[in-house]
């Protein structure tokens, strides 16, 4: 992937989705906390009722934290969890033929990208820690 195919990606789909993110609202009851010390991306995922998130981050991570709250819409443990673990396996394989949506293949294009591979896991990352350990 090169420079302006990247570009191109975040114009169409990250920067869209950054700035709109989808259930960014602040709750009141039980959250799991996602948070890279390494760059400051924190964000709280609230799991009472219908699953939101809100916090700051980059770009790319506020929009795969999106698109992850898209993807938990309507779902049962069990199946969020298969989703959530086709995804990150996905990423960090670099392979996308398992996802059958073209903004998470979006994403694991992007992964190769200035080592963003963290800032796309990361809600991913501490929802499937979250619905593992409950």
């Amino acid at each position: 992937m090169n420079r302006e195919e990247i570009e191109r990606l975040y114009k169409e789909l990250i920067i869209p989705e950054s700035k709109a993110p989808y259930r960014f609202e602040k709750k009141d009851g039980t959250s799991v906390l996602a948070y890279n010390p390494v760059c400051g991306d924190k964000f709280k995922i609230f799991t009472d009722g219908e699953v939101h998130f809100h916090g700051h981050g980059c770009a790319l991570s506020k929009a795969s934290g999106s698109l992850l709250m898209k993807q938990l819409e309507q779902r049962h443990e069990g199946e969020a969890k298969e989703i959530i673990h086709q995804f990150v396996t996905a990423v960090k394989s670099g392979t996308a033929e398992s996802l059958n949506s073209d903004s998470l293949s979006t994403l694991v294009a992007l992964k190769n990208y200035d080592g963003r591979e963290d800032c796309i896991l990361l809600t991913w990352n501490a929802m499937l820690n979250y619905l593992e350990t409950k």
